[in-house]
C-alpha cells in the first residue's frame, strides 16, 4: 500500500487503493510477496515476489509515474 505524509513523523494517511493487485488464480502472480520498492529519479520501481498455488515462483518488476 502506499501512506503520505507531510512530515516524516506523521500523521500518516493511507491510501486505500493497493499499489498492485495479484494475478488471476493459478497465475504465476496470484500471490505477491516481499515488495522492494525504490526510487530513481521521481519514478518508484518496485521488484517482487510472485506465487502462484501450485508453489511456482517468479520475480516480478512493476514501475509507475509518480501519483
Amino acid at each position: 500500500g502506499e501512506a503520505v505524509s507531510g512530515s516524516p513523523f506523521g500523521p500518516w494517511v493511507l491510501n486505500p487503493r493497493p499499489i498492485i493487485l495479484p494475478g488471476p488464480q493459478g497465475s504465476w502472480d496470484d500471490q505477491v510477496l516481499a515488495p522492494d520498492v525504490h526510487l530513481q529519479g521521481r519514478l518508484p520501481r518496485m521488484w517482487f515476489l510472485g506465487v502462484s498455488a501450485g508453489s511456482h515462483c517468479a520475480i516480478g518488476y512493476a514501475e509507475s509515474t509518480p501519483g
